[in-house]
């Protein structure tokens, strides 16, 4: 199997979560690829610091998936720059590891953090695609 991501040159990518763990991984190799990449986290994150390493080809747009007033923000900037979008990658997610199961006691995780990750993970993605590409 190829280790290259193959026809993304001069495609226009969103990625969610970009600015840490998988996303961010996708957001190098996109931009390493030839793709023009929106990198769409929390303004909290190193999103920033990762579009000027990558330069002109990858934007920052501090974004809350959970918010539809940030991802109309965010498809907006990327219309302005890019013209068009062609394609989103979700990797937004967050987990509460220590709350989902403490193994330091025997302690049930609160309902107000699971909310919190189905929030976030489940419908932050569907808050992306439905935005962006319904």
């Amino acid at each position: 199997m190829s280790s290259t991501i193959k026809d993304v040159k001069g495609l226009v990518v969103l990625v969610t979560g970009g600015a840490s763990g998988l996303g961010k991984g996708v957001v190098e190799r996109l931009v390493r690829n030839g793709a023009n990449v929106i990198i769409c986290d929390l303004v909290s994150s190193d999103g920033q610091n990762i579009a000027d390493k990558l330069g002109g080809k990858c934007i920052f747009v501090p974004t809350d998936v959970t918010e539809e007033k940030d991802i109309q923000e965010a498809l907006k900037i990327t219309k302005a720059k890019f013209h068009k979008l062609d394609a989103v990658v979700n990797c937004a997610g967050i987990l509460k590891y220590e709350s989902v199961y403490n193994f330091k006691e025997d302690v049930p995780h609160s309902l107000d953090d699971f909310m919190k990750i189905i929030k976030v993970t489940l419908a932050g993605t569907f808050n992306i695609t439905d935005l962006l590409l319904g």
